[in-house]
């Protein structure tokens, strides 16, 4: 019945692993808003999230990336080496190692200018988004008003990590997993979306540890539904997209490590500074982050609050969604997020489909959402321009006197580039240097792995790394920076 079926009271309803599709009387009989608003309200929301994304790199995680993309480039780091640390052995299994090697290819392509790279991050997300919404809006032009502002909100809230690193993959991978789970769940489709998804999940498996949680989510959208009409090809599938996963240097190591933006950082978190640990690893509904982080105080930081609740609303119109794959990945996501604020662009790439999927079954039932969604196409259209005029003086992210303003390349600290680049010259006959660079501030390791290529120093910003020999070696250089102690060396 054209993806609709009919409950015992005659009312439509739909099957909750599909899009639902309307019908062609029920087009004919109602007003519809005009497709050029529709297709203006793609554009805006494309050029919303180009803007929210595109601004010059500042994470110290990125030069430990394009200095491992330069090594295996090079041929200088050959895979499964590590290439950073003296107190990690010989080996590491870098989760990452296929962004690692693109990133530093983009920043290569205009002479290490860093347009390239940024734009790239810029692109691949503002299309991700795109490609999740584009469907439902062209299926159901009268709620893209509507679908266009879930989107943005969700957007805004994951724009605070949309850093230069591999952690940022999750986001749009998870928009890009949902997309095509949801266009393969039409029967009527042509396009070989199960090829799609194993080769998403594939190269996935290279970009980022994250996609762990894309096969947890792919595998709830599989075994929830209550439309089981292909559930043995759903789980053949599924076995294919799991298969995949080993196919990377690091099969086993790949799968059996917790993702890095949730790895817990042991004793690091008791000898470093705790701003420092608070700012990195602190939860995402912490009060104490909304009420003194600048990350929070500010249109984005709020953004994910009010997702939260809006996320909230949708289950509560629509209880049936409550029965399906919808409401267990969505806790899910936010439980991640509720442990560690750097998994709320994980949280919003859920509950971004999550919200629309609700608000398109809710239509289905009571028209009253569409009238009111068609009526504000203009509206909205205005919203995301002015949204995206606001982002480009940083007012969307400015908390103080701290704007992020749109630009490209990579933001350095001088002082940490001044010091790495002494360490290239004197190394041998300063080896100390490495020990003090990283052990008080991590980033510095980052800043001598990328402008002193071949030092190796000690603590760097993969913190989870350390986290069962960091005190240890904390110790042995407070003992030895103490003058009693060098006396007696002497």
């Amino acid at each position: 019945m054209n993806g609709m079926q009919q409950n015992q009271e005659g009312t439509p309803s739909v099957p909750e692993n599909r899009i639902p599709e309307r019908s062609e009387g029920q087009s004919t009989a109602k007003p519809r808003i005009h497709p050029l608003i529709v297709f203006l309200v793609l554009v805006g929301l494309a050029g919303f999230a180009a803007v929210l994304a595109f601004f010059p790199a500042k994470s110290s995680e990125l030069l430990m990336s394009l200095s491992y993309g330069r090594g295996i480039v090079n041929g200088t780091i050959s895979l499964g080496a590590e290439p950073f640390s003296l107190i990690l052995g010989n080996f590491w299994a870098n989760p990452h190692w296929l962004f690692d090697v693109l990133a530093f290819l983009a920043l290569r392509l205009d002479h290490y200018e860093g347009f390239v790279l940024i734009a790239c991050k810029s692109l691949f997300i503002s299309f991700s988004v795109v490609f999740l919404i584009a469907k439902f809006c062209w299926q159901f032009p009268n709620l893209s008003p509507l679908i266009a502002l879930l989107a943005a909100m969700g957007l805004l809230a994951a724009s605070p990590y949309f850093e230069t690193n591999s952690h940022a993959i999750a986001f749009p991978m998870i928009l890009f997993l949902i997309g095509l789970l949801l266009a393969r769940s039409e029967a009527n489709s042509k396009i070989p979306w199960n090829l799609c998804l194993v080769l998403l999940m594939a190269i996935w498996a290279n970009l980022d540890s994250s996609f762990v949680f894309g096969i947890v989510a792919w595998l709830l959208f599989v075994i929830l539904p209550e439309d089981r009409i292909s559930k043995r090809n759903n789980f053949l599938i599924w076995l294919a997209a799991l298969i995949t996963c080993f196919a990377h240097p690091f099969p086993g190591r790949g799968l059996i490590e917790i993702p890095e933006i949730l790895a817990p950082i042991g004793e690091v978190s008791k000898r470093m500074d705790s701003q420092v640990v608070d700012r990195l690893f602190e939860s995402g509904l912490s009060l104490q982050r909304f009420s003194s982080n600048q990350l929070a105080l500010n249109p984005a930081g709020l953004a994910f609050p009010a997702l939260i609740i809006l996320g909230i609303a949708s289950f509560s119109l629509n209880s049936k969604a409550c029965k399906t794959w919808k409401l267990p990945v969505f806790l899910l996501a936010l439980g991640l997020a509720a442990y560690r604020h750097k998994a709320i662009p994980i949280f919003c790439g859920i509950a971004i489909p999550v919200a629309c999927l609700n608000l398109i079954q809710m239509a289905a039932i009571n028209e009253k959402w569409s009238e009111i969604s068609r009526k504000g196409g203009v509206f909205s259209l205005l919203l995301l321009v002015i949204a995206s005029l606001l982002s480009l003086p940083g007012f969307l992210h400015g908390s103080g006197v701290n704007h992020r303003t749109p630009g490209w390349g990579l933001s350095l600290r001088d002082s940490h580039k001044a010091l790495a680049e002494f360490m290239a010259k004197d190394h041998l006959r300063y080896p100390g240097n490495a020990l003090i660079a990283s052990l008080g501030y991590p980033d510095h390791a980052a800043y001598v792995a990328w402008f002193a290529p071949g030092v190796r120093t000690f603590v760097d910003p993969r913190l989870h790394l350390f986290a069962s020999n960091y005190g240890n070696f904390a110790a042995m250089v407070e003992a030895l920076a103490k003058p009693d102690s060098t006396n007696s060396n002497q």
